[in-house]
């Protein structure tokens, strides 16, 4: 309904966008706007007001910025993976949209942005990787709402455990086979309750809210348990699952509180838990959470180990201010890695409105675009919508 005029940056910097995350070209539609006919406003390089205009000279320096970055060898490099993995079932998306649900609102793919989203709010980096692939490489595994689960990946994740990884399971992941007929027993039932076993609980019923009855709550709080007070208000809106606890082994980590959840007979019932499972462990998120909660959660748990070892120092300064706090890993900054044969590609991308500087940065500067570097070789200031990408030999040779 409304065509958007991008910010100052973000044609270049949406385009390096993709590239940091993998693209090896960058296509528009459409090359000269429409004179007539339904895409007459379309948006496009030339605009209706022809070349002497910003919106031209913009694609002009990405044009050049994608040049320099192609005679750095960037084309071809490969996008080096994360620690955690966010799996996604095109079999799930379609599944969400059936009429027979307990709830027309879920999303597995809604669900999949937001986990992304609270991954980068939280300064770290999660890679979108098709439940069908192989994802045994990952430290962290996180399926939202994979409503549907084979047996035999439910044993892939359950040896994926085993074997010490870590593995986050939703509040409506696992509750049907592949024929699209409901696993029994408890909630989740995947793989004939091998799901269950993993995650130690039992659900009995969904609590669902959003019917709209006058009088009835809308959303119900959480609170943490023993030491754990990391989700201390956060509030479910959708979806609880009424569990127990069936394991000897399951800590939960917060439970439903206060009124609301009592009216549902909730009150003091396992929200969050996790369950030491062969090397590994397995959480169960069993309502779902805004992107706000879900980054507290991956604050708390999930990237408490660094995803890189390799972290420079970061710098957040408020546009009206000049003296800077000295910070950590920051949802400030988007930075990947492509990496080759020879060399490997550092890119660093703003997500927010303030200006940002990076320091101990190694590597020879490729792009430097919204960003200067300081008199110190390794430090850089990137303004909003801004985009560094410095180039340094591959360590492995």
């Amino acid at each position: 309904p409304l065509n958007t005029r991008k910010c100052k940056g973000e044609t270049v910097r949406d385009s390096l966008a993709h590239v940091a995350m993998g693209a090896d070209a960058i296509n528009f539609f459409q090359w000269r706007a429409s004179a007539f006919g339904a895409e007459a406003f379309h948006s496009a390089m030339v605009p209706h007001a022809g070349e002497d205009t910003k919106l031209f000279r913009q694609v002009c320096e990405l044009g050049a910025t994608l040049r320099a970055l192609a005679d750095a060898g960037v084309q071809g490099s490969g996008l080096a993976a994360s620690d955690a993995a966010i799996l996604f079932s095109a079999e799930s998306e379609w599944a969400t949209r059936s009429e027979t649900l307990p709830s027309m609102k879920l999303s597995h793919w809604h669900d999949v942005r937001d986990w992304y989203r609270a991954f980068l709010n939280a300064g770290a980096r999660a890679d979108i990787v098709p439940l069908a692939y192989d994802w045994s490489s990952y430290k962290t595994i996180v399926l939202p709402t994979v409503l549907i689960l084979s047996g035999a990946d439910t044993r892939r994740l359950a040896g994926f455990v085993q074997a010490g990884g870590r593995v986050v399971v939703d509040y409506a992941t696992g509750l049907l086979d592949a024929r699209f007929h409901t696993w029994l027993g408890g909630y989740p039932g995947a793989g004939d309750g091998l799901l269950r076993s993993m995650l130690g609980v039992r659900g009995e019923e969904f609590n669902i809210l959003g019917a709209g009855a006058e009088g009835e709550p809308s959303e119900i709080r959480l609170t943490g348990t023993g030491d754990s007070s990391t989700m201390d208000g956060a509030v479910t809106r959708l979806w609880q699952n009424d569990v127990t606890v069936a394991g000897p082994h399951v800590q939960v980590l917060a439970t439903y509180a206060g009124e609301e959840a009592d009216e549902w007979e909730l009150d003091g019932t396992a929200a969050l838990t996790r369950n030491a499972y062969g090397a590994g462990e397995a959480y169960f998120l069993g309502c779902d959470l805004g992107v706000s909660d879900l980054t507290r959660f991956v604050s708390g748990w999930l990237a408490a180990q660094p995803q890189s070892s390799r972290q420079p120092q970061v710098n957040s300064q408020p546009q009206s201010s000049r003296q800077p706090q000295v910070i950590g890993a920051t949802p400030d900054v988007l930075h990947t890695v492509r990496q080759s044969d020879d060399a490997i590609f550092d890119f660093y991308l703003t997500r927010g409105r303030s200006d940002v500087e990076l320091r101990g940065i190694a590597g020879e500067p490729i792009v430097l675009f919204r960003a200067e570097r300081g008199s110190d070789g390794g430090a850089y200031t990137v303004h909003r919508n801004g985009v560094l990408v410095v180039k340094r030999p591959n360590p492995s040779l």
